[in-house]
């Protein structure tokens, strides 16, 4: 008899909170996850309330780090525009702890949850699945996948697509100072999204909390020269760059980091792969996962 009812393959929201609300069924999941959390994951950590709804997390509860905004600013040619909701609209969460904190929900409600394991092969047996790591072999009836573009259970048994669009993205989140978050206050209360005419894709400004995460996605291709992007920028600073001088340096999270993932969207077990090249620093998944 198998130990596990539903093996699931990814430790990201989607993987972890299926594997939460399984467990809660009073099934026995086994999750299964390449990294070991905390971990970081290239992503600006913007949600909806829909998504949190979604992962059945109260903002008003949630724990950690979260920003909650009712505006957002977007920029193009030279335009600016400011949209405002009477309620929040979206939040701003670190992609490192609120993945966590899934985690740890899950496996609080019993998910029997392996970091560090690598799925190397999935099978399609008579009576279910059988999923290889380097923590064993496992079998059960289902298996889910949620390990994003180059998820092993899609590989295996999904339907790849051979019309995916690879997307690139290049980000840096950092812990600002109180000076700093003082000289940076008028942009302070809502994320800001800009768009270039030659790139199929944009760049963000997202504040949350003390930290403030700013990068640039697009689709893969011609133009998609991100190293260079940042350097454009840096040639007509923004004034925010100029009215924080004098204040304490900011204190970088991690390194500047990039990513490759996948442009469509996919329900889990069927999502596509593509491989990238990171564009620059750790390479980093960033499908959905």
């Amino acid at each position: 008899m198998a130990q596990h009812d539903v093996i699931v393959v990814g430790g990201g929201p989607g993987g972890s909170t299926a594997a939460w609300r399984l467990a809660r069924a009073g099934l026995r999941p086994l999750l299964l996850d390449t990294a070991v959390f905390p971990r970081v994951k290239v992503c600006a950590g913007w949600v909806t309330p829909e998504a949190l709804a979604d992962a059945q997390v109260d903002p008003q509860k949630y724990p950690l780090t979260i920003q909650a905004f009712s505006a957002c600013r977007f920029e193009f040619d030279g335009a600016r525009t400011e949209t405002c909701w009477r309620r929040p609209a979206s939040y701003g969460i670190l992609r490192r702890e609120f993945d966590h904190y899934l985690l740890d929900r899950a496996r609080a409600a019993g998910v029997d949850v392996r970091e560090g394991a690598r799925v190397t092969a999935v099978t399609e047996e008579a009576d279910g699945v059988r999923v290889v790591s380097p923590h064993g072999t496992f079998t059960a009836s289902v298996a889910i996948g949620a390990g994003g573009h180059r998820c092993p259970v899609a590989h295996a048994l999904g339907e790849v697509s051979e019309h995916e669009e690879v997307v690139v993205a290049q980000e840096s989140e950092t812990r600002l100072s109180p000076q700093w978050i003082e000289a940076l206050a008028r942009w302070w209360d809502a994320p800001e999204l800009y768009v270039e005419p030659d790139l199929k894709g944009y760049g963000w400004y997202f504040p949350k909390g003390d930290v403030l995460n700013v990068g640039v996605g697009c689709v893969s291709g011609p133009g998609a020269d991100l190293p260079g992007r940042p350097s454009r920028a840096g040639s007509s600073p923004p004034k925010r760059s100029r009215r924080a001088c004098g204040a304490a340096p900011p204190s970088r999270l991690t390194r500047p980091r990039s990513c490759a993932g996948t442009a469509r969207a996919r329900p889990a077990g069927s999502a596509g792969s593509s491989r990238g090249s990171p564009i620059r620093g750790r390479a980093r998944s960033c499908g959905r996962s």
